[in-house]
């Protein structure tokens, strides 16, 4: 497993530079902010919730990316609540109560259609941001299974930006490419349903 410290010294051994320890903990923060939005496996969850009797409101989770799919529970069931815009929800939002069909996202909290008449369970599927790097020993699904991945996009944007030699820039990013395409084919091979989808960089 490599944390933090690890890939920070792998940089400074790849680039042979032992000058540029603050630029190089920015550009790996920064390489996982570039692909915090990419779906990998390692940043997909799942979270429930509790709708209260009379509220429209439902607290969500502070680490949401993206949503996939929020379901709401009816006699053991899984029931998809549709997402629509926030004008949809709010204006057409019925002064009486009753079990919601539809929602928004809205300020870090989903907006239910409707009061709910009782609680609920809320089944969330969301893409979510991993704990950030601070420490020396800190690690997470970056700097174990996307290691590569960001160790590379870290190098080409401090050989772009700070060492000034695109030629070793673009070498880097050709690595960072082959790192994605196998990261997107072992991600396809976890959830392979028999189909290929193509990705590009």
């Amino acid at each position: 497993m490599s944390t933090y410290a690890q890939l920070q010294a792998r940089i400074a051994d790849d680039l042979n530079r032992s000058d540029l320890a603050t630029q190089i903990q920015q550009n790996i923060l920064g390489a996982i902010q570039n692909y915090k939005g990419e779906r990998f496996w390692f940043n997909e969850t799942s979270a429930t919730a509790t709708t209260t009797t009379s509220s429209a409101q439902v607290a969500a989770p502070t680490d949401i990316v993206a949503i996939d799919a929020l379901y709401i529970v009816i006699s053991g069931k899984n029931i998809e609540l549709m997402p629509e815009d926030l004008n949809a929800v709010i204006e057409f939002r019925p002064t009486t109560n009753g079990r919601p069909r539809a929602y928004c996202f809205y300020r870090n909290q989903f907006e239910l259609d409707r009061k709910a008449d009782q609680a609920y369970t809320l089944n969330l599927y969301y893409l979510k941001e991993l704990t950030a790097l601070s420490a020396a020993a800190d690690s997470n699904g970056w700097t174990v299974e996307g290691e590569d991945l960001i160790v590379f996009h870290a190098e080409k944007m401090l050989y772009a930006n700070v060492i000034k030699d695109m030629q070793k820039a673009q070498a880097a990013a050709s690595l960072e490419k082959e790192a994605f395409t196998r990261m997107r084919s072992l991600g396809i091979t976890r959830t392979s349903t028999g189909y290929t989808k193509a990705y590009y960089l």
